[in-house]
């Protein structure tokens, strides 16, 4: 009888994990940008039309950033 409860238990779990990894893509309006949100983590990979700071050339901003619980682990963009 433990057996069974604990194996309900450990697959009740397992299936919440699965869930809360599975991400819903979108792509916005900006020039192909595109999220994948899951509830434990966000992946974006930019491709963003933008205009320079500095040199107020036109062209792309383009990298990835990743996120896990909300805190920024990954980054990488740049301008092209």
């Amino acid at each position: 009888m433990k057996k069974k409860v604990k194996l309900i238990l450990v697959l009740i779990i397992l299936f919440w994990l699965v869930v809360f990894c599975i991400p819903i893509p979108k792509t916005h309006k900006d020039g192909g940008t595109k999220d994948y949100n899951a509830v434990l983590y966000q992946v974006r990979i930019y491709q963003r039309l933008s205009v320079d700071e500095d040199s107020g050339q036109e062209g792309y901003i383009r990298g990835k950033r990743i996120r896990i619980l909300g805190i920024v682990v990954y980054k990488n963009t740049y301008f092209e």
